[in-house]
């Protein structure tokens, strides 16, 4: 919730289309630009976000700003490529923030257990 309240709903709103397409790389990646592609790809899958071969050149956009990024040797270039980046993040529904705009539940990540409440489990079991 931000300062103006929690966003307003939709009444009417018809549900989402969830389609989840392979796509391809769009030609002119370098390798860096192709493994980032990739991995924005498989974290948005994992995710349940709705992928379509036409988002490719949004992917490869943001893969490039990335390693773009990684590179930039002065702080108003990184901090522009990070303000576009962001901005492409929020199109692709990357992280939880974007996903919850869009009506979307972040997926739940199991909780980590430690070796005590392991044990502790097992004892509540066999008594």
């Amino acid at each position: 919730m931000g300062l103006r309240g929690p966003q307003p709903r939709i009444e009417n709103a018809k549900p989402v289309e969830f389609i989840q397409e392979d796509i391809t790389p769009p030609p002119g990646l370098n390798a860096k630009e192709r493994k980032v592609f990739e991995r924005l790809v498989a974290e948005n899958r994992a995710a349940g976000v709705s992928i379509r071969q036409i988002d490719s050149s949004q992917y490869a956009d943001l893969a490039t700003a990335t390693v773009r990024r990684d590179s930039a040797a002065d702080d108003r270039l990184w901090l522009a490529i990070t303000r576009q980046m962001d901005e492409l993040r929020g199109h692709l529904l990357m992280g939880p923030r974007a996903r919850s705009r869009a009506g979307l539940r972040d997926v739940a990540k199991a909780p980590v257990k430690s070796k005590l409440s392991q044990v502790l489990e097992l004892a509540k079991r066999k008594a």
